[in-house]
């Protein structure tokens, strides 16, 4: 198999389908993956640093190095929370062609509104820090509809009902490879609650939670050499 274009006549093949004529004239323009040699990889990373940001009525606490993560929107108080996580990939292996990439939080149900929400999880575009000033910060989030401190195109938005515990996950593969293929800056994501109600906060376990099997997890899919058995492996 060479780079370049190959028609497949249907096969699934690694990649994207570009159809440039009739449906059975499909033209295969994306990365050539060599099945024989090359495998999907997996490798899930935790977060360097988690925490969540809190507006009760116009006094704003933040909140690194606990147990859990919080979400809120309610125009009427107003009460805004923020989940804000970012990611060091210095240890991390060569990902070569990225596949996806999924972020998961797990809800905490003891704490969390038991109903239906809409969140979306988005790339922020600039640095912030666990010691800055808690006003500031949030305000910098806040700044013209968060389109200063965060890139509305970016990431997913899902709808997640809280009365069921469980990971949660959003599709962030385009924030990824913006990181780790592009080479844009990784200032990390944040996560906002989309629907606006009075139903109190939705809460995520931390990093810091005491049960490791319901932290914070960055799982990425990429294609890179298998391990010596020739399975699917971990890094």
């Amino acid at each position: 198999v060479t780079d370049e274009d190959v028609e497949l006549d249907g096969e699934y093949f690694y990649g994207i389908w570009f159809f440039t004529g009739p449906a059975d004239e499909r033209v295969y323009n994306g990365p050539i993956v060599n099945e024989a040699t090359t495998k999907v990889q997996v490798a899930d990373v935790q977060p360097a640093s988690d925490g969540h940001l809190y507006n009760n009525v116009g006094t704003v606490d933040s909140f690194f190095g606990n147990s859990w993560l919080e979400v809120e929107k309610d125009s009427t108080g107003p009460r805004d929370r923020f989940i804000l996580l970012r990611f060091d990939f210095a240890e991390a292996p060569d990902f070569g062609e990225l596949n996806a990439a999924y972020l998961s939080l797990y809800v905490d149900t003891a704490s969390s509104s038991l109903t239906i929400q809409d969140m979306s999880a988005r790339q922020i575009l600039g640095p912030w820090n666990e010691g800055e000033d808690a006003t500031n910060l949030y305000n910098r989030i806040i700044a013209n509809g968060f389109t200063t401190f965060s890139d509305q195109s970016s990431g997913d938005y899902i709808t997640i009902d809280t009365n069921i515990g469980g990971y949660k996950s959003w599709s962030v593969s385009d924030i990824v490879h913006s990181w780790l293929i592009d080479n844009i800056p990784n200032y990390g994501i944040i996560i906002r609650r989309e629907s606006d109600n009075s139903d109190g906060p939705d809460s995520f376990y931390a990093q810091e939670f005491s049960d490791s099997s319901k932290t914070p997890n960055l799982h990425i899919e990429y294609y890179g050499e298998p391990p010596p058995d020739g399975s699917t492996g971990t890094p």
